[in-house]
């Protein structure tokens, strides 16, 4: 992956855009951007620390409930982006997938997303389960906005650092 395919509104949720860059932002974009709580504290430099022992294109569904509780334990995350992110498990539980067998996480949200968008594209628009259906796609943009983040940054990490000029 190269660093300029990196959508500036991912690096900027975490401290990394390029303020006068004009590239476009990701075709998917969530409801509300991640953001990260830490007041005082130096939260960004915590969730590179705690992305960096995982994977998430190689992570079981326990591995990553731990990671975002230590993501949310040390402040790195907010409450509501905590809980944006539970729900990520719970589609991994729901679809089947065994606790302790890892998997490509950005793979997964992606095809519920297709699913979703998928299901959202078929209804009535206006009606109920449209808008149903329309927030369901929007939850999932959310937790894929997030889980995208964090392979990013498991992508740059290491000896070198970002340049989010490049």
């Amino acid at each position: 992956m190269s660093v300029s395919s990196i959508p500036q509104s991912l690096l900027g949720s975490i401290g990394l855009a390029n303020p006068t860059s004009s590239s476009p932002t990701s075709p998917v974009q969530a409801p509300t951007a991640p953001t990260l709580a830490v007041p005082g504290g130096d939260s960004s430099q915590t969730l590179r620390d705690i992305i960096g022992q995982y994977n998430v294109r190689n992570i079981s569904p326990d591995d990553f409930s731990q990671m975002i509780n230590e993501l949310q334990s040390s402040g790195a995350i907010s409450t509501t982006d905590f809980r944006t992110l539970q729900q990520v498990r719970s589609s991994l539980d729901s679809s089947g997938a065994s606790s302790s067998q890892p998997l490509d996480l950005v793979g997964f949200l992606q095809d519920q997303l297709a699913a979703a968008q998928q299901k959202a594209g078929g209804l009535q628009p206006g009606t109920p389960a449209a808008q149903t259906a329309q927030t369901a796609t929007d939850a999932v943009e959310a937790q894929l906005a997030w889980v995208q983040k964090f392979s990013a940054l498991q992508t740059v990490s290491g000896s070198q650092p970002l340049d989010a000029t490049a």
